[in-house]
């Protein structure tokens, strides 16, 4: 990689006075770096202007024919040239057993193709290739003429003995061909018969000498000349090749030979549009793209155009670096980005010198061009629009660290914290960059950050919506898993059919969905991903977040059998050979990981979401109908939130759910356990309503503060005994024998834990009885099972008597306190106290 290096404005050569030697001079002398050896030696011919490609050069986008006894060059691994290619429709042989027992075509032409003339003259052979009998064309016709004349010897005997000798041919006058010419034009049999047709096309026969300059010689799928071009034009692409070939990405013979078909009309490139390509095909509008760009930014160097003036900038040439290519390289931007919005010159300058010398990534561009968007923005609105860089005050920096303490998102949402501390940061950074390239020498002194310029903290709403994906809506997709990755024309499918693909992307969502998973770690699964261990089946994944391989879940009977059945199917599939070990294959054998990418599966399901019918939301309209499910907040890692939602919801105890995601630390379980302030409100609001005594007696708390403050949530219940509410339910005489005491109150969403007590206590009598304890502890036991079951009768006879309603109301809002309950929170921070007394 060259390092680029800052352009200092000069003098402007005016496009119209630019003259070609002067612009072709600049060409070859910034062309190919000299520090480097000659530019790809083995496949670039420069004195034709011919790139030969080599098959076996990992950088060029040209393999071999698969068939042993071909060797043609094309533009795909693994594939069959068109001639091999219909050889084996012809077949019915399978691919594996076409490509080893074929006798391709150009195999049985070559020995013949490769013969010299058989004639030898006074110990000379002839140095003409044989093109009839072992014969070349000229001693054909002798032969023909004396074997007319009635000889008695031979053709052998005539070759070795009367036959003349005779010199070789030249080559064709067309750079490059090699082809040998026995016709006064100086033209192969091809060229000559190319030349007949474009003088019936009207070309006269002074154009000849033009005519034959810009002839390209036979091409293979590997190869492409340059020679049709300009000669001009022929400088400017073989730059704008070499430019391309320093970033370390392949070329692609196929593609530059189509626009070298487009080109060709053309004296220069450098009045050409980027954006605007003729040509259809892969990759070609990429191409045409970037081998512009790079022609016009050198001819913005060439003519000393002042960065200042310059609204549109070239990522690509200005060697701005993607963070990841699909194929999991790192790669160049390709796109042009304006730079209108940064109004003040002086900045814009600024911004372009420090983009050519730092060549920082894409994150890093668009971070401070933001950074300096903003910065123009407020600079613009104070007296002089921030034009003088000497007239800068403090009030201006003010009015700077502003706008970046409101910057805000499309839809108005204030960005983060971090993000706005970081725009700040990229600004400083890009001025401190300035002042010490002496780039901003004019710039005041004033114009500086103190120690008041700081970006605001503002607190994230209480209650903001998690991520996590409803279960209502995942039941709607669910509706329609068939129809994922069907006619999906944009995922690789790496020779996977229509089906085996759909086949594969449901699996992956359903393991997604029931296993909750981050996306590279569901893509990722090896294909012996399952255990069964004492009657329970288990994923087998690993944890690439925090490098801890080899990790056990737990998972249902009904997601072993989809992955069953998939790695039966799988097993039956051809994958490339990294992928053989892993259950969802990479589409090809270039990418990054092995494994799928989460990326394509993500732009997948993307593709399949957006195309649904219909995807409601809880929330109605007007008339009752439900309002559309906003579909952006559908994505993968959405489904490990909903996973952990789920569990938290279900009141799945903290430390269970640490381990289910494989936590360190409990502060991230929490985090799921969050029940937003209205919702707390709201389900305390319902169920202090509905709290009974211990006889099944209705015992509601005045209000939320009541039930809240002079009450503490113990195992079974509430609990109303001053002291025990003082020690915060931690000082309870009578060891928790709730259903006994005047002071339990319980409500509906305890009646789980109730159950799970009952339970309990049963299995501790079965224990009694087997130690024969003494009567009174088995009569005790037997005493808190029935008292408490007797609690549980009443309450649900209680939830049968509403109205179905205010039975789902009470359902919904047990459901939230206990999941406040399972994070291990009190509803109040309340202070334990030593104390004594009385409990439920």
């Amino acid at each position: 990689m060259t390092a680029a290096v800052p352009i200092r404005p000069t003098a402007v050569i005016p496009i119209s006075h630019a003259g070609d030697d002067a612009w072709v001079a600049w060409l070859q002398k910034e062309r190919w770096p000299e520090r480097l050896a000659s530019w790809r030696p083995q496949e670039w011919d420069g004195e034709n202007w011919l790139f030969r490609g080599d098959l076996l050069n990992d950088t060029t986008c040209a393999w071999p024919c698969s068939v042993a006894t071909c060797g043609i060059g094309i533009t795909t691994r693994n594939g069959l040239c068109m001639t091999c290619r219909a050889s084996h429709k012809q077949s019915g042989l399978s691919q594996d057993e076409f490509v080893t027992t074929h006798v391709a075509a150009a195999a049985r032409r070559a020995p013949m193709r490769d013969r010299a003339c058989s004639v030898v003259a006074s110990g000379d052979p002839c140095p003409r290739a044989a093109t009839q009998r072992g014969l070349c064309s000229a001693h054909a016709d002798s032969w023909k003429r004396h074997a007319r004349r009635g000889s008695a010897i031979s053709r052998a005997e005539w070759a070795h003995s009367a036959a003349q000798a005779l010199p070789p041919l030249p080559e064709c006058r067309v750079r490059g061909c090699g082809t040998a010419s026995d016709s006064p034009t100086g033209l192969c049999p091809n060229h000559r018969t190319q030349w007949r047709k474009a003088q019936e096309s009207g070309l006269t026969l002074g154009a000849f000498e033009v005519w034959v300059d810009r002839q390209a010689p036979w091409l293979s799928m590997a190869d492409f000349s340059l020679s049709p071009l300009a000669p001009v034009v022929r400088h400017e692409v073989l730059y704008a090749l070499q430019q391309r070939d320093l970033r370390g990405v392949r070329m692609d013979p196929g593609t530059v030979r189509r626009l070298v078909k487009v080109w060709a009309g053309f004296e220069t490139l450098t009045q050409l549009d980027g954006e605007d390509c003729p040509v259809s095909g892969f990759n070609a509008a990429s191409h045409w793209r970037e081998l512009i760009g790079w022609v016009k930014a050198a001819y913005d160097r060439h003519r000393g155009i002042d960065p200042a003036t310059i609204t549109e900038l070239n990522l690509t040439t200005a060697g701005v670096t993607s963070l990841l290519t699909k194929s999991g390289r790192r790669g160049r931007a390709s796109t042009t980005v304006d730079l209108t919005p940064v109004r003040q010159p002086w900045l814009r300058r600024l911004l372009w010198e420090w983009v050519h010398a730092v060549q920082p990534n894409s994150h890093g561009f668009r971070s401070t061009l933001q950074a300096c968007t903003l910065a123009a923005t407020a600079l613009s609105l104070k007296p002089g629009g921030g034009q003088d860089p000497a007239a800068l005050r403090l009030t201006d920096m003010d009015a700077v660290i502003a706008s970046f303490g409101d910057a805000r998102q499309l839809d108005g949402t204030l960005y983060s914290y971090g993000v706005r501390t970081a725009l700040r940061r990229h600004f400083f950074d890009l001025l401190d960059f300035g002042r010490g390239e002496g780039l901003l020498d004019d710039l005041s002194m004033r114009f500086a950050a103190n120690a008041g310029h700081t970006i605001p903290r503002v607190e994230e709403d209480e209650d903001e919506a998690a991520k996590a994906i409803p279960e209502f809506v995942i039941q709607q997709l669910d509706t329609y898993l068939e129809s994922f990755g069907v006619n999906d024309p944009r995922f690789p499918r790496s020779g996977l059919s229509e089906s085996d693909l759909a086949w594969m992307l449901q699996t992956a969502y359903m393991v997604m969905r029931d296993t909750g998973r981050r996306p590279r770690e569901f893509c990722g699964l090896r294909l012996d991903c399952l255990k069964y261990d004492q009657g329970e089946h288990h994923l087998i994944w690993d944890n690439f977040k925090k490098k801890r391989m080899r990790r056990l879940l737990p998972i249902t009977r009904q997601t072993a059998e989809v992955i069953q059945r998939w790695q039966r199917h799988r097993r039956e599939l051809r994958a490339t050979l990294a992928s053989r070990d892993y259950l969802f294959p990479a589409s090809t054998s270039d990418r990054k990981y092995a494994h799928m990418d989460s990326g394509d599966f993500s732009r997948a399901l993307r593709f399949w979401v957006d195309g649904l019918p219909n995807l409601d939301s809880d929330v109605p309209d007007e008339n009752g109908t439900p309002l559309p499910f906003d579909r952006s907040r559908i994505f993968p890692y959405a489904f490990r939130s909903s996973f952990a939602q789920r569990h938290a919801d279900a009141g799945t105890d903290i430390d269970v759910l640490m381990d289910l995601m494989d936590h360190r630390s409990p502060d991230v379980t929490m985090t799921y356990y969050k029940v937003t302030m209205e919702r707390k409100r709201s389900a305390v609001t319902t169920l202090r309503l509905h709290s009974v005594d211990r006889e099944g007696h209705p015992a509601p708390f005045s209000s939320n503060l009541s039930y809240e403050s002079k009450s503490v949530a113990v195992p079974f219940g509430n609990c109303i005994e001053p002291s025990n509410v003082k020690a915060g339910g931690k000082k309870c005489a009578i060891r928790f024998q709730c259903a006994g005491c005047g002071f339990y109150r319980p409500d509906p969403s305890y009646l789980p834990a109730i159950e799970d007590h009952i339970r309990a206590l049963k299995a501790d009598r079965e224990m009694a009885e087997a130690m024969d304890a003494d009567a009174f502890v088995i009569r005790n036991l037997n005493d808190q099972i029935e008292a408490f079951q007797g609690v549980i009768e009443r309450m649900n006879a209680r939830m049968t008597d509403l109205p179905e309603e205010l039975q789902a109301e009470v359902k919904e809002a047990s459901r939230v306190l206990r999941k406040v309950r399972a994070g291990g929170r009190t509803l109040l921070p309340l202070t334990v106290v030593e104390t004594s007394g009385a409990s439920a």
